[in-house]
């Protein structure tokens, strides 16, 4: 019986996970805003959503993992690389 409890429990949390990540990406990648995540320790980037690949001209977030963070400022105080 708390087997089977246990079990429903996991099943259910792990509905809730999925639908929560749909809902994530379904609103990270319909803004028009360019988004990308970082570590700001490292500099290496997580993640980006599409538009930010369409303002970049990159095909992929694997092609923009290769390039420099600092490539991807404005440039524009305070929206610049440091």
């Amino acid at each position: 019986r708390y087997l089977q409890e246990a079990i429903d429990l996991a099943d259910h949390q792990k509905n809730i996970a999925q639908l929560n990540s749909k809902k994530y990406s379904e609103i990270f990648n319909s803004t028009n805003e360019a988004i990308i995540i970082h570590d700001a320790k490292t500099g290496e980037i997580i993640d980006v959503n599409s538009s930010m690949l369409g303002m970049f001209e990159y095909d992929s977030i694997t092609q923009l993992k290769s390039a420099p963070l600092s490539e991807l400022s404005s440039n524009i105080a305070s929206y610049t690389y440091q």
